[in-house]
């Protein structure tokens, strides 16, 4: 059974796969009805995987949490790192809250230790009391200790997996930034540069060097936020105010509309605020390139003493219910202002058009 369970956790690093084939192994050295795997996670253990149980008890089984302290035989095993056995399971405490349970009425589990830390158990329950012995407690201790490779291993995959995802995007933010952005930067500058040397250059071609100079401006701005987006982690370091702008240049360059923009930063904000009200506008903004149909746009950022308010008004056709584009970025934006605790307002004006207000409230906590 080790040689087989060992063939399986080099054979694949799909965790779900690794773990039921486990379990189908315990089952024919360690005969029973239902085995149950938890994980802890912040001061509990949750169902991570059930198998044998009746159909509506795996439901309820999915995902329980059981918190420790709630539990004397998960925090024995916790505290003293060997197996329990309990051979007649008449009290099943915090598991009485699980309609079918009741039925099971022997187990064994033992706990899944990572180095001396536990951080899982194995369970197995009989319909029969008095059906498991010390010896079963001892050959479940050693499958546990084959999980316990298992889920080193699916972490050690999922941890390269994600270092590979930020190496590669680190490497194109490195790259856009050394080539893309740089082309753009300069042609702006030549864009900017040429109707100044040229003083008496023809109405027609001062209008497309004008063009040109929106345009340039706007896919620098377009490449500088997809930078952020390729590194997240910056966010944290935004100045809120050049980052609206620079927002507010994309869609400039991306449709023809008046734009005013005006900022008073009295007080500082803090980080997840300025994220927070960043992505707002940037949902905003988005959903006015795609479906205002606005002419005009004017945002408004300020802070006092006691808040950070965020307005974002255009005169579009206003914002319809049932539009499910607009119903996204609405949620969207919700969950914004839920994380920080603002309170964000959507309103279609009387006279057409969409405003957006963000409000953050300081608190005493704060």
């Amino acid at each position: 059974m080790l040689r087989d369970t060992a063939l399986i956790l080099t054979s694949t690093l799909d965790f779900s796969e690794v773990t039921d084939q486990i379990l189908m192994n315990i089952g024919r050295l360690v005969p029973h009805d239902a085995a149950t795997f938890l994980l802890i996670e912040n001061n509990s253990a949750y169902v991570a995987r059930a198998r044998g149980y009746d159909p509506s008890l795996e439901i309820n089984l999915r995902g329980f949490h059981v918190a420790i302290a709630e539990s004397d035989r998960i925090s024995q095993m916790l505290r003293t790192k060997k197996p329990v056995l309990i051979t007649h399971w008449e009290e099943h405490g915090v598991w009485d809250r699980i309609s079918g349970m009741e039925r099971m009425h022997s187990l064994v589990a033992a706990p899944i230790l990572d180095e001396e830390e536990v951080i899982g158990f194995l369970k197995l329950h009989s319909l029969t009391a008095n059906f498991f012995t010390e010896e079963h407690a001892k050959l479940l201790q050693v499958f546990a200790a084959q999980v316990a490779i298992a889920i080193r291993n699916s972490r050690a995959h999922e941890q390269a997996q994600s270092l590979a995802v930020l190496h590669e995007r680190h490497r194109l933010a490195r790259e856009l930034h050394d080539a893309v952005t740089q082309t753009l930067f300069s042609a702006n500058v030549i864009a900017e540069t040429v109707p100044r040397l040229w003083q008496d250059i023809p109405k027609p071609i001062q209008t497309q060097l004008q063009q040109l100079q929106v345009l340039t401006r706007g896919a620098l701005a377009e490449m500088r936020t997809l930078l952020l987006e390729l590194r997240p982690e910056y966010l944290g370091h935004i100045d809120l105010e050049a980052q609206i702008r620079q927002l507010l240049d994309a869609v400039k360059a991306r449709k023809v509309i008046t734009v005013k923009f005006t900022a008073q930063i009295d007080v500082p904000i803090p980080v997840p605020v300025r994220v927070a009200f960043y992505r707002i506008a940037q949902e905003a903004l988005n959903n006015i390139v795609k479906h205002a149909h606005a002419s005009q746009l004017q945002v408004v950022l300020t802070t006092h003493d006691d808040c950070a308010q965020l307005i974002i008004e255009d005169n579009g056709i206003g914002f319809d219910d049932n539009d499910k584009h607009a119903g996204f970025g609405l949620h969207t934006m919700s969950e914004r202002a839920e994380e920080i605790g603002a309170v964000l307002n959507v309103v279609t004006l009387p006279q057409g058009g969409t405003k957006v207000n963000v409000i953050w409230e300081i608190t005493k906590e704060d």
